[in-house]
């Protein structure tokens, strides 16, 4: 492969998990906003939390991700070969990794709802 495609793909993968990341906090804040009584779809803290929190999570979380995946790959294919434990370890650390990429947007946002709402 050369090295544009090579570059083209490694693009693709960051735009997906800042995708994923992004469409998590979404589905997060319209979840809390239409849950809770205190809270409107119109005002400056959903402003803040959906503007914000999407471009955030995006850089943030998509991110932290797409470099977590790429290391995860790099040890798979470079370091656990033939060797059955670190193939189990990694094994494991690719689930800890998807929960950290659908978690952590998760989690995140429902801080920021709560802050923005003086609810903690």
């Amino acid at each position: 492969m050369d090295a544009t495609a090579t570059a083209l793909t490694e693009n693709k993968k960051k735009e997906a998990a800042g995708r994923t990341a992004s469409l998590l906090w979404i589905a997060t804040g319209i979840y809390y906003f239409a849950s809770t009584e205190a809270a409107a779809f119109l005002s400056w803290q959903a402003a803040v939390f959906f503007i914000g929190g999407i471009f955030g999570a995006a850089l943030v979380f998509g991110a932290a991700s797409h470099y977590l995946f790429a290391a995860h790959r790099d040890f798979h294919l470079n370091r656990a070969q033939g060797k059955p434990v670190l193939k189990v370890l990694a094994g494991l650390a690719s689930l800890l990794i998807n929960l950290f990429e659908i978690g952590a947007p998760i989690v995140t946002a429902r801080w920021a709802f709560l802050s923005l709402y003086g609810l903690i």
